[in-house]
């Protein structure tokens, strides 16, 4: 047995498969060989017929899921399938080298992985895998394979050197149970996906993490940080029982799923869920939030090759509101840069893009995509209680210009009689220094501000969120310095008489929650793994105890 030492970053235990992301073991066996000119064609009709196979088989993977934003994941493989440049590659080396079909599309896709490798965007670069995965498919379909995705079905734990946000996504379809990586952070954007996921990742092992290790057993201690390769019997019996145990204690915090969130000295908390990925929307409602603190509507942007529409932005809001009643739903509109982008995007090329033009910033400068948003968002406001905030605000004058766009939108929408709500709620992300320095001249502009946690702590201690280094520096000074820039934003908030909302990583941290609900933050907003846990820390303290620890901040 082999021991593996990381860092937790997202808790859960799993068993299953190491599975290295690479598709060097996925080679598809086929015969290679030559044609005459007569059968040129034939090969042609059987390459077209495959690729007819190779959609309806995405397209079935799709009806997996429940929500219009999962279905956008496949919709991209079937983009690429039937994309006219891949197709006249297959198509020209089948009558210029006169080969096989099969021959032809794996050609074809060593040709295109090897373009997205070169590309500098990292999104683009895990493209490389997509086009992949569509050739294997299509090459198992030509042989009348049936089974057209070695990996679905398998209970893997995914392992590479990093991951990226459009990678998690591919969790569902390729019965994945854990990640696992050589280097990361905690406070990584995939990092964030998985703990709202409920999903086990470890990062940072470094290089004791090693490809001779693909096929072998393991079981992911996402708690505790560490991963037993090809355990011992007593080791996965000690671990099993753990799982249960856990098994138990989550159980009895379901218990509290319909119990108030109310403080012994009767203080009221809002306890709210946030939503990366719409397949979350059962666990939501399970868990008793209070409503959706936090829809991060970026990843309904990553997952394709173009903008989403209007009208189909329209139709991924509706349905979570309607799913939602009468709850508050607030969607954050689009955060795009630094970690998160898209190659259709064409986003300049920065040194520091955390620093650079992202969140709102990008959506002030590209006033057509950030109206289309915000049409389909006030479109989608009669179809419940929505709710909207802007990322990454630094001034008044960007929540000024913001208001510009949102009267064009609602009198364009006037004049064409369609339906919206006039009086929704706008708040602010808090995640900047300068933001929560001068929140008291923020206040008075907005209906709400939501504390953004991850990026404050990012912004405030000057280390990029995505580097392991993060994992160190976090320690009680540099927590301290962040308290006390949250207590001054909820002092502002008071004074002007609105709620504040924290919806990072540390609204679910058991030694801060108590400190936050007695300085006056009205909602807490976590993943939905969380909320009972959360719930069971309130419902237990007594703001009296923690007046002090407050004060002093």
């Amino acid at each position: 047995m082999i021991i593996l030492e990381g860092t937790s970053a997202s808790e859960g235990l799993a068993f299953g498969t190491l599975c290295f992301d690479t598709r060097e073991d996925e080679t598809p066996m086929f015969d290679i060989y030559l044609i005459d000119n007569t059968d040129i064609p034939k090969e042609v009709e059987r390459f077209e017929e495959a690729t007819k196979s190779a959609v309806g088989y995405f397209r079935k993977l799709a009806e997996n899921f429940e929500s219009v934003a999962h279905n956008a994941i496949f919709e991209a493989h079937m983009f690429m399938i039937k994309d006219r440049d891949y197709q006249d590659s297959v198509v020209s080396i089948i009558s210029r080298k006169k080969v096989n079909a099969e021959t032809a599309v794996w050609d074809t896709a060593k040709i295109f992985e090897k373009k997205f490798e070169q590309m500098s965007d990292p999104y683009l670069r895990s493209r490389s895998q997509d086009v992949l995965d569509i050739s294997i498919c299509i090459i198992n379909f030509l042989q009348n394979k049936t089974k057209a995705h070695k990996v679905v079905g398998q209970e893997l734990v995914l392992c590479a050197e990093d991951f990226i946000p459009s990678q998690i996504s591919q969790i569902k379809q390729r019965g994945v149970r854990a990640f696992i990586s050589k280097y990361g952070s905690y406070y990584s954007h995939s990092a964030i996906l998985l703990r709202t996921m409920n999903v086990p990742m470890i990062v940072n092992i470094g290089d004791d993490l090693h490809p001779y290790m693909h096929g072998k057993d393991a079981i992911v201690d996402g708690y505790e940080g560490k991963v037993y390769v090809e355990p011992d019997e007593s080791t996965i019996q000690e671990l099993s029982q753990r799982n249960e145990n856990y098994k138990k204690l989550n159980a009895d915090l379901l218990k509290l799923v319909h119990v108030p969130c109310i403080t012994e000295d009767e203080k009221r908390i809002r306890l709210c869920a946030n939503m990366n990925t719409f397949n979350e929307l059962k666990s939501i409602s399970k868990a008793g939030a209070d409503g959706i603190g936090l829809l991060r509507s970026e990843f309904i942007y990553l997952d394709r090759d173009s903008y989403p529409s209007e009208d189909e932005q329209l139709e991924i809001y509706k349905e979570v509101l309607e799913t939602m009643g009468d709850k508050e739903v607030v969607i954050r509109t689009l955060d795009i840069g630094s970690d998160k982008t898209a190659s259709y995007m064409n986003l300049e090329q920065e040194e520091n893009p955390a620093l650079g033009r992202r969140g709102i910033r990008f959506c002030l400068k590209n006033p057509e995509i950030f109206r289309t948003q915000l049409r389909a968002l006030y479109r989608a406001s009669v179809y419940g209680n929505l709710s909207i905030m802007f990322p990454m605000i630094t001034s008044a004058k960007e929540i000024r210009e913001i208001k510009k766009h949102i009267g064009l939108v609602c009198q364009d929408l006037a004049d064409k009689n369609i339906d919206f709500n006039e009086n929704m709620k706008l708040g602010i992300m808090i995640e900047t220094p300068i933001a929560a320095i001068m929140s008291d001249k923020l206040a008075p502009e907005v209906d709400f501000f939501s504390i953004g946690t991850n990026d404050l702590s990012q912004y405030t201690i000057a280390v990029d969120r995505q580097s392991p280094v993060m994992n160190d520096i976090c320690n009680a000074s540099t927590q301290h310095a962040v308290m006390r820039l949250i207590k001054n934003v909820t002092e502002s908030a008071y004074k002007n008489n609105i709620p504040v909302k924290i919806c990072g990583d540390m609204a679910f941290n058991e030694e801060l929650v108590p400190l936050f609900v007695t300085m006056g933050v009205n909602e807490l907003s976590v993943p939905p793994a969380k909320v009972c846990k959360t719930k069971k820390i309130i419902i237990g303290m007594n703001t009296k105890n923690f007046k002090d620890h407050v004060r002093f901040l």
